[in-house]
């Protein structure tokens, strides 16, 4: 498939030019691709929700800040990150205990037997 090159105006600045590709509608000048950006990136804004704003209390540090999403919890990343090593840590202190009271239930059991054994 051959492409022919057609000879059109810039729909920015209206100058003639020859298409590199047959969709194309602008010319090779930097300030006509800037214009044209802008231009979808104002026609994208449009489309958008305006910002909501949400007054909250933090989680983590017990103050009020105002975020911008309907279930935002913690004031900064800080917070966030801080909560989050606190719920590593509880995992990792609840383990511990399981492999300690495992211990203790070994234990037991080895007194019970020694015990057996010596009153036996």
């Amino acid at each position: 498939m051959t492409f022919q090159i057609w000879t059109i105006k810039c729909v920015m600045c209206k100058k003639e030019f020859e298409q590199t590709h047959p969709n194309q509608r602008i010319c090779g000048e930097i300030e006509c691709k800037n214009a044209a950006q802008r231009a979808r990136y104002a026609k994208a804004n449009k489309k958008r929700r305006p910002r909501v704003s949400y007054e909250r209390v933090c989680k983590c540090c017990k103050t009020e800040y105002i975020g911008h999403r309907k279930n935002g919890v913690y004031c900064s990343t800080k917070c966030r990150n801080k909560v989050n090593s606190m719920r590593i840590s509880i995992a990792h202190m609840k383990r511990r205990i399981v492999r300690y009271e495992k211990g203790i239930e070994k234990a037991k059991k080895s007194i019970l037997d020694l015990e057996a054994i010596i009153n036996g």
